[in-house]
């Protein structure tokens, strides 16, 4: 899991570092851009296990049309230059400089989305990361930007390991196992390991499940909140449904039933499955870092996406917040990064922990 540099933002290392040709976000185009990430996440892919997911948080820009320019504090205007003309604002379209006007909104993880699903890769949800404390923004003719784009992608649509309805997900295994059947009343609920005499109202399940990739939905359940009518949802508290994000469901165990089948190891009587829009505050950093992930929005990632002792690795470590995390939830935190400032700044928040060996 990681977060790129964002294209045309600005720029981490000195105009003569030697590794400055390797920095990513500095791009004449957006296209190039999204080139090198799909070049960075198709190297990752080597080494990601076949049940493993990849988890990116891509951020937007908006085309300018001028000239690019580095300031003093690093910061870079949406936009580029060519031959010492300005480039395609956008990037987008045949040979990549096909023109934006000003004030276009250029879409980049939509566009990495769509590079990344034609390399291969299959993108299973798009995250909303909603931002409760955004930063202020000087523009009057547009709403403030207050969320980025996280994208779940995986290697594989075939099976790669089995979960038990019964059991802890993390408990699944890799070698397809014995059907374990259980015969289930269509009306009742009710529950039978033998197959009853009359087979009329009765059907029958496998309480194992093929997976395509590890997701532990447990680890991040919500929990849920039972209703006062038979209704799935209590039609009578939308709006407060709406407004407060939390589902009611039935008291009556017949109406959970499908979903409970459907979802197999959370009981929707008591949990919810968790949604794709996470409203989480940025948070500050100490240290001489301009972007840093909160691990708040991590931690659900790395508990979805991995066992305790599994390697997760963040390509674009910045700060060392995912690898900080990581470890402290038992994971081995692996990071690379280019700019040996940031290299010293995550040895030193990784020496002050207490590193989690197995």
């Amino acid at each position: 899991m990681t977060s790129p540099p964002y294209w045309g933002l600005r720029s981490y290392l000195s105009a003569d570092h030697p590794d400055k040709a390797q920095e990513i976000g500095g791009e004449q185009t957006p296209t190039e851009y999204i080139a090198h990430l799909v070049q960075v996440f198709q190297a990752a892919r080597r080494v990601l296990r076949p049940d493993g997911t990849l988890w990116v948080n891509i951020g937007d820009a908006y085309s300018r049309g001028d000239r690019t320019h580095y300031t003093k504090d690093g910061l870079r205007s949406i936009g580029s230059t060519k031959n010492g003309r300005p480039a395609a604002a956008g990037g987008f379209g045949s040979g990549g400089q096909a023109d934006r006007p000003a004030k276009n909104l250029l879409l980049l993880p939509a566009r990495f989305a769509l590079a990344m699903q034609d390399a291969g890769w299959i993108v299973r949800s798009a995250i909303i990361w909603a931002k409760p404390n955004p930063l202020p923004m000087p523009v009057k003719d547009r709403p403030t930007s207050s969320y980025e784009t996280v994208y779940l992608l995986v290697q594989s649509n075939r099976p790669r390991l089995w979960a038990h309805r019964d059991q802890p997900y993390v408990q699944a295994v890799f070698r397809r196992p014995a059907p374990d059947y259980r015969w289930v009343h269509r009306q009742t609920g009710e529950e039978r390991q033998n197959p009853p005499a009359d087979l009329r109202g009765w059907h029958r399940i496998n309480l194992w499940r093929a997976c395509d990739y590890y997701y532990d939905a447990q680890a991040i359940a919500e929990s849920a909140v039972v209703g006062d009518n038979g209704s799935y949802f209590d039609r009578g508290k939308t709006g407060h449904h709406a407004g407060q994000g939390t589902d009611y469901r039935s008291k009556n165990r017949r109406s959970g039933l499908r979903t409970y089948e459907r979802i197999n190891t959370i009981d929707p009587l008591e949990f919810r499955n968790k949604r794709d829009v996470w409203t989480i505050s940025t948070s500050g950093f100490p240290g001489n870092h301009f972007a840093v992930f909160p691990p708040a929005l991590i931690r659900p990632m790395i508990l979805a996406g991995s066992r305790p002792g599994d390697v997760v690795l963040d390509p674009f470590a910045g700060s060392g917040t995912t690898l900080l995390t990581a470890n402290q939830l038992g994971r081995h935190g692996w990071g690379i990064e280019l700019n040996p400032e940031y290299v010293a700044m995550i040895e030193q928040r990784l020496a002050g922990q207490l590193i989690w060996a197995m």
